[in-house]
């Protein structure tokens, strides 16, 4: 039996567009002008994907979308007042399809989050760093207020956050434990931070541009734990941090295991479940499904209507029964 379990959600990542206002000089994401998708091609995707056991959607996109002018125009073209408009059809879409959305695509107004609160298992929000400096040259038009503002109104609408911390975008220790310090105040307020990413900067030589070795790693994990007791310390399989041959029994999960591409490294599909399973086996872990809303957070938050016949759905596989107890 094997001496670790690391937990994950099966999703499907959907990029609603890759246009963004932001300009981080570390992203892979990005492509200028990308358009928005329709709904027949997002149902597609979503029908083309449902039979590999997914049960989760992640809605992601750029930040700062309205000062992208030739994305406004489309959904004003469909007749959205904003973004987020068209983001809670997009919801409701995943919904019919009986699975869970989520939502990654930046920072949003308390009107507009409150909007979408019941229709989403969860939110992703990267904090990433609270150093204005690295931000004002790193991460143009990336507002830390804007992210802590949105961080905050989570919590106060009961939505579990996902939310992470960079290692090798320039950025110091110091940076990464204040950044830590910030998002431990936030989840004391409203205990809705239900993972914190440590998120690696992908690099295509596999490398991070600031070194950061096992020790650095471990350090921010216990320390993690320590100021954040509960809250999983989560790091990606395909982190260019080699963490699996050392320091696999203090990381709690590995995030979404998704089926195709993670939107960060678009060179070749994510690992397979059955391939990761092998990966970690081989330092004594096993692995563990759950929803994009952890079990810790649905004990604490419950979940709104609109999710309430998925979830009763999916608790009657065997391999997520364990919500029920």
């Amino acid at each position: 039996m094997s001496a670790h379990t690391l937990t994950y959600s099966h999703g499907l990542l959907v990029p609603l567009t890759r246009s963004c206002g932001a300009h981080c000089t570390y992203c892979t994401f990005k492509v200028e002008q990308d358009p928005l998708l329709s709904f027949d091609r997002i149902d597609e995707l979503i029908r083309a994907n449902y039979d590999s056991g997914i049960c989760e959607v992640v809605l992601c996109a750029g930040q700062a979308l309205d000062s992208v002018p030739t994305v406004k125009s489309q959904w004003v073209e469909r007749g959205y007042s904003t973004f987020f408009d068209y983001v809670r059809d997009i919801c409701q879409l995943v919904l019919e399809n009986r699975l869970f959305p989520t939502l990654d695509a930046g920072p949003m107004l308390y009107a507009q989050l409150a909007e979408l609160a019941p229709y989403l298992a969860a939110l992703t929000l990267s904090l990433e760093t609270v150093n204005p400096d690295f931000a004002r040259t790193v991460q143009t038009n990336k507002s830390i207020d804007a992210r802590l503002e949105t961080l905050s109104d989570a919590g106060l609408l009961e939505v579990p956050v996902n939310t992470g911390v960079l290692i090798g975008a320039g950025e110091t220790m110091n940076d990464r434990t204040a950044t830590l310090d910030t998002l431990a105040e936030l989840h004391a307020k409203h205990g809705h931070i239900q993972s914190v990413t440590f998120q690696c900067v992908f690099r295509e030589s596999g490398e991070s541009r600031m070194s950061a070795g096992p020790e650095d790693i471990h350090a921010l994990l216990t320390y993690a734990r320590k100021i954040m007791p509960g809250v999983k310390r989560t790091m990606s399989v395909t982190s260019s941090c080699r963490w699996i041959e050392s320091l696999v029994s203090e990381v709690d999960d590995i995030g979404v295991v998704f089926e195709g591409f993670d939107g960060i490294d678009w060179s070749k599909p994510y690992p397979k479940i059955t391939e990761i399973e092998r990966l970690v086996g081989r330092k004594d872990a096993a692995l563990r499904p759950r929803f994009p809303r952890t079990l810790e957070m649905f004990a604490r938050f419950g979940i709104r209507d609109p999710l309430v016949p998925i979830f009763e759905e999916w608790t009657k596989k065997k391999e997520f029964g364990y919500y029920q107890r």
